[in-house]
């Protein structure tokens, strides 16, 4: 076996492209573990504006039925091309069929009327207050 074989240099681009893929997965799930990537709202609702800091977030319909949808479709995807040795070509059927789950979440925020909340801006501090003086007039002449 050459080192110049199609077979070899594509299981060894497999090998490489499956252990970087792999090192990633490992810093997040560290990184989930640590508690530096926080999922605990994850399939919740945002908070709508005005709501009290200790309110419960609702579970999202939309945001769970576009996560799990993704997933299979990537897995299928996944098993499908190891399956078969390639990339296999997506239908167009399954990219509508994403299109719709990924609509049906952003119809959903549309509906509900949330908007993203931007962050609070920093208090600009407001000088001492002192006593004022009298404008200076200057005399022409």
């Amino acid at each position: 076996m050459s080192i110049f074989d199609p077979q070899f240099i594509s299981r060894l681009v497999a090998i490489v492209v499956s252990i970087i893929v792999l090192a990633l997965a490992f810093a997040v799930i560290r990184a989930i573990w640590k508690n530096d990537i926080n999922l605990n709202h994850l399939l919740s609702e945002s908070p709508q504006a005005g709501a009290p800091p200790d309110e419960v977030p609702k579970a999202s319909l939309s945001r769970f039925q576009m996560l799990v949808f993704t997933f299979v479709v990537a897995g299928l995807y996944l098993v499908l091309s190891l399956e078969t040795g390639t990339l296999i070509d997506i239908p167009e059927g399954t990219l509508a069929l994403i299109g719709i789950s990924s609509g049906t979440y952003v119809l959903g925020k549309v509906i509900s009327g949330q908007k993203p909340t931007p962050p609070a801006a920093p208090a600009q501090p407001q000088p001492p207050a002192g006593p004022e003086k009298p404008p200076t007039t200057r005399a022409t002449g």
